[in-house]
C-alpha cells in the first residue's frame, strides 16, 4: 500500500501544480484583443507545456524525471532571484523540488525490484505465459535466454 501512495503522491501533485501554474495564463483575457490572445495565451501557457513534458517523463522515468524538476527548480532560482522576492520563488521553486525529491525517493526504493540484467531483461525468478497457457521458466540454468521475458 506504502508503494502505491508513493507512486501516486508526487504525480498528483505535479497535475495539480500544473493546474496551479496554468492560471497565471488567465491573465491575458483582459489585456489582449482576440486575434493577439491566442498568441499571447500559447505564450503564457509554456510553462504549463514543460510541467506536461517532464511530467510524461518522470512517468516512465522516475529519476530522470525526478532530476529534471530539481534541475527546473534551480533554473527558476537561477532566472529570477534577483528580480523577485524571496516568497516568489519559494512558492514556485519548492513544489519543484519536492516533487522532484519524491520521483527519485520512488525510484531509489523500488528499483531493486524492477533491476534488469545488461541485456534489459528482469533478474528475476518470472514466469513466461504464452498465448498456448504453457509456462516457461525464466531461470537461467533451464531455459534458452531467447524464451526469457523481456520487460
Amino acid at each position: 500500500m506504502k508503494k502505491k501512495y508513493l507512486y501516486w503522491i508526487p504525480r498528483i501533485i505535479t497535475i495539480v501544480f500544473t493546474i496551479f501554474i496554468s492560471l497565471f495564463a488567465l491573465d491575458v483575457f483582459g489585456e489582449y484583443l482576440f486575434p493577439d490572445v491566442l498568441a499571447a495565451l500559447f505564450m503564457h501557457l509554456i510553462p504549463t507545456f514543460v510541467l506536461i513534458a517532464m511530467l510524461l517523463v518522470a512517468w516512465k522515468w522516475e529519476h530522470v524525471g525526478g532530476t529534471l524538476f530539481l534541475v527546473a527548480g534551480i533554473i527558476y532560482i537561477l532566472m529570477v532571484a534577483r528580480s523577485f522576492k524571496f516568497i516568489s520563488l519559494f512558492i514556485i521553486s519548492s513544489p519543484l523540488f519536492f516533487i522532484g525529491v519524491l520521483f527519485l525517493v520512488y525510484w531509489y526504493t523500488y528499483k531493486k525490484e524492477n533491476k534488469k540484467n545488461e541485456w534489459g531483461r528482469r533478474d528475476s525468478n518470472t514466469d513466461l505465459r504464452l498465448a498456448s497457457g504453457k509456462v516457461l521458466s525464466s531461470s537461467k540454468d533451464s531455459t534458452p535466454h531467447y524464451w526469457r521475458p523481456l520487460f
